[in-house]
């Protein structure tokens, strides 16, 4: 048994180490283990898996809104109002962007929908949920998309630490799955959609990173409202700007089998759920 002295009878400079010593070790603790949610969310070139925040104790940390109240369906349309921007950067502080394009392939986005919804269903007030995707645009390169996200308030918060990050070596490719917020630096950036904002978090899990690591928020009633139906049309001075945000090609059965699923959920109110109502039967 090791004896350890009062702290009372420590000198100060003693103490200042031991203080220094312990926080480095929770600094060097590395993020906390992910857990396996279900055999669906396990595959070869892509995962969905629970965590919890390593700063859960925090005393400025409130805890998620989980589970939440969102179907495979609602999954889809907050998914795929995230778009992304390729970054071309001809000189270390002069960069061009390309045209924006949804940020995951309608694969990505039926794989996540329906993973999303049952790892969200067992996540914890302190839990996010984790992922990571793989492309192979050639035998010899992956594109690796890892991060994770949570639900606070009426938001969605996607963490989107590496975006087809390409990767040659077995070493970076397991480093990433296994710490899938484990950042580098970027060739794409998140074009903001209407109802979205972007935060920058840096120094995640430990790894600082000069562009910071992405915090998308996405406010979830308005883009699932904006699927009901075509916006109202645009002034004469704004038709030609671009929008952002989900484009609607539901059917009007299907905007009312979502507007009824938003008014169980408690996203819309009675009357705003009698106005979109009337307002898709004028549409027949």
């Amino acid at each position: 048994m090791v004896n350890i002295p009062h702290p009372r009878t420590m000198a100060r400079p003693t103490l200042l180490l031991l203080a220094g010593l312990s926080y480095l070790a929770q600094a060097c603790s590395g993020p906390q283990p992910a857990r396996i949610v279900c055999g669906q969310c396990e595959e070869g070139d892509r995962f969905v898996r629970l965590q919890t925040r390593g700063d859960a104790a925090g005393p400025d940390r409130r805890p998620f809104a989980h589970p939440p109240q969102l179907s495979r369906q609602d999954w889809t349309l907050l998914l795929r109002s995230l778009r992304v921007q390729r970054v071309e950067e001809v000189f270390p502080l002069l960069a061009s962007k390309g045209a924006a394009v949804e940020a995951f392939t309608a694969d990505e986005t039926a794989y996540l929908s329906e993973t999303f919804v049952k790892a969200f269903a067992k996540a914890g007030p302190n839990d996010w949920v984790l992922f990571a995707l793989t492309r192979k645009p050639s035998p010899e390169i992956s594109e690796l998309t890892t991060g994770a996200c949570y639900l606070e308030g009426e938001h969605l918060h996607l963490l989107l630490a590496n975006y087809r990050y390409p990767v040659t070596m077995p070493g970076v490719r397991d480093l990433l799955w296994d710490q899938p917020l484990y950042a580098y630096p970027p060739f794409y950036a998140v074009a903001t959609g209407e109802f979205q904002t972007v935060a920058r978090h840096y120094g995640l899990q430990g790894r600082l990173v000069a562009s910071g690591v992405p915090d998308i928020a996405v406010a979830i009633k308005p883009v699932l409202l904006a699927a009901l139906g075509p916006k109202p049309a645009a002034p004469p001075d704004k038709a030609g700007e671009a929008q952002g945000g989900p484009v609607s090609g539901a059917s009007v059965e299907d905007s009312l089998a979502l507007l009824q699923r938003l008014k169980e959920r408690g996203l819309v109110t009675e009357d705003e759920y009698r106005e979109k109502k009337q307002q898709l039967l004028n549409r027949f």
